[in-house]
């Protein structure tokens, strides 16, 4: 009887996580510069110690949000960049990645045939099948960065490759200016071609485009 009790209690909590990720309606972009919400979930995490955490729990360092899925060769090629600024600036930063795209696992099985080729294991934590986040705090390819600060703040939006130990070390001493990275994803005019002429950025980081 107990342990019937404990499987229905499950169910119903699984459940309303479930509905509380799919109801996404309602949902407001944040912009740059605005506050994030410190109970913004990250949701079916990977190489965590918890399956879910919110903004809140990394108050205090920089979170860096990298948008990801197991398709894009500039995102899987990042990875040893990332794990060297995470061990190099420890407790000050967090980098996480973002899979809205896919499951939590078909990401695990992903970076277990990865780790098995590789000399050392990737142990970046990522949100995986997430239906909100990315709504909130869009990206604009693959891979995109999200900058948010210690205070929860968010502060730049820029391309895979401006995630690096120069600007890292920039934001956390105060002595860069992110400002000169971002790409607000709000000037992105959807009526012209992406990626031409600075519409949407340079389009580097993505694999390729077509226009027509």
């Amino acid at each position: 009887m107990t342990r019937r009790i404990y499987l229905t209690i499950l169910v119903v909590f699984t459940s309303l996580v479930s509905i509380a990720q799919s109801d996404t309606s309602g949902i407001t972009r944040i912009g740059i510069g605005d506050k994030v919400p410190g109970d913004l979930p990250l949701v079916n995490l990977v190489n965590y110690s918890n399956p879910n955490a919110t903004i809140a729990d990394f108050k205090g360092k920089w979170l860096i949000l990298d948008y990801w899925f197991t398709g894009c060769g500039p995102c899987i090629q990042s990875w040893p960049k990332q794990m060297e600024l995470q061990k190099k600036y420890g407790d000050k930063i967090q980098i996480m990645g973002v899979n809205h795209m896919q499951d939590k696992q078909v990401v695990e099985d992903f970076i277990a045939k990865r780790n098995k080729k590789s000399a050392e294991p990737y142990r970046i934590p990522s949100v995986t099948c997430d239906s909100v986040l990315h709504k909130i705090l869009p990206p604009s390819g693959y891979p995109s960065i999200v900058w948010i600060d210690p205070d929860g703040i968010y502060r730049a939006f820029t391309t895979g490759a401006d995630l690096n130990d120069e600007n890292v070390r920039g934001a956390i001493e105060k002595t860069g200016s992110l400002k000169a990275l971002r790409a607000s994803v709000s000037s992105i005019n959807l009526k012209r071609p992406l990626f031409i002429d600075g519409n949407g950025g340079s389009g580097q980081q993505m694999l390729w485009y077509s226009t027509l």
